[in-house]
């Protein structure tokens, strides 16, 4: 059988967590059915060197407003490599391809919807559902997600899937040496994984670090932030006014070897977002074997069980997640209990392996009747 061309078109080229799964997923696909592909909207960036780093075929559309050229080049781009099946991410990008698919010899589009966001423009689901016969199926990777979308678009149920996202489960470093800089042996460590722009609840985790330190004084204590920052610098200069800035830890952009370190190293994971679909870096915190503080946004409950793997506390809410964090500073058996539970939960649910092969039977399923019609 000839091998399905399936191009995975991003909008952005910066890595955060769908450009992850996306790289992941890809390297993990069945090379003796497809032929995978990667591209962003935006010009090169961290992605495409993540991609060339593992052999991943990617590109760039090299666009970020000029829409005239951005229809050009994905034509051009969809039928030199034959491209059957286009599988997109973010709203723009997926408008693109509504357009530029029906003169192009790809025949199946898969929108991924990965965010649930409450303040989303009307405008947008009025278009989405207008350009709706050219989408094949929507994919969303939490129940949350999929229903927002529906009830908000008015689309057919029968157009959507769920496929939980998925994370590879690491062997466990029992004596992992906390060599990061600035980090003592005796430290507490509360790690945020996310880019830093400003929906990630960074502001929040300062608030409420200065509070678990005002509770333990005796305590030593670091907040890591690994992820780029966007803001421009706003949290750190937060971190100056708090006079927190000698104990908070920026990472910036990190490799697998620096989040593997700083995952090992780590006591408690926090995710204090204002909106969500489904973060893999929970699932990625609980593979580590770590209690998580999450807020209970978008596809967040899905993943978490509350006060078994970990603790949901609403958005913004700066004293709940310094009381949460708080107790598990003060438990180290609930902590290592919570963190054995997470990750007995991902094994049996989560793994990239599972979500791979489910997304690779929907591309087969959706891809082979029109192959027959053909």
């Amino acid at each position: 059988m000839k091998k399905i061309n399936v191009l995975q078109l991003l909008t952005t080229s910066d890595v955060r967590g769908s450009e992850n799964l996306v790289v992941s997923m890809v390297e993990r696909g069945d090379t003796d059915k497809f032929n995978y592909f990667i591209c962003s909207l935006y010009p090169v960036g961290d992605l495409q060197q993540l991609a060339v780093k593992k052999g991943i075929k990617c590109s760039s559309l090299g666009v970020r407003l000029n829409f005239i050229s951005a229809v050009f080049r994905l034509w051009r781009l969809l039928s030199k490599y034959e491209i059957d099946i286009v599988h997109v991410y973010g709203f723009r990008t997926d408008l693109l391809c509504r357009i530029v698919l029906p003169f192009v010899k790809a025949k199946v589009l898969i929108s991924a919807i990965h965010s649930v966001h409450s303040n989303c423009p009307k405008a947008v689901f009025i278009v989405d559902k207008l350009f709706s016969p050219f989408v094949d199926l929507y994919v969303s990777n939490s129940i949350a997600g999929a229903q927002f979308h529906q009830l908000r678009s008015k689309i057919s149920k029968n157009k959507y899937s769920v496929i939980y996202s998925g994370v590879n489960m690491p062997v466990l470093n029992k004596d992992a040496n906390r060599s990061l800089s600035n980090i003592l042996d005796g430290s507490f460590i509360i790690t945020l994984m996310a880019g830093i722009t400003g929906e990630k609840g960074h502001d929040v985790a300062i608030e409420a670090f200065v509070k678990i330190k005002e509770r333990f004084p005796q305590k030593e204590f670091k907040l890591v932030f690994v992820g780029k920052d966007f803001t421009g610098g706003v949290i750190s200069e937060l971190a100056d006014k708090k006079k927190t800035s000698n104990d908070v830890i920026f990472l910036g952009f990190s490799d697998a070897k620096i989040v593997q370190e700083v995952m090992e190293t780590t006591d408690v994971f926090i995710l204090p977002s204002l909106r969500e679909g489904l973060p893999t870096v929970v699932l990625e915190a609980m593979s580590y074997g770590l209690p998580v503080v999450a807020t209970d946004v978008g596809g967040t409950a899905e993943l978490l069980v509350n006060g078994e793997t970990g603790f949901l506390i609403k958005p913004s809410d700066v004293d709940s997640l310094a009381d949460r964090v708080s107790t598990l500073v003060k438990d180290e058996a609930q902590r290592l209990s919570m963190g054995k539970s997470g990750r007995e939960l991902v094994e049996n649910n989560f793994s990239l392996g599972q979500m791979t092969s489910f997304i690779e039977e929907k591309y087969l399923e959706l891809y082979q009747p029109i192959k027959i019609n053909d």
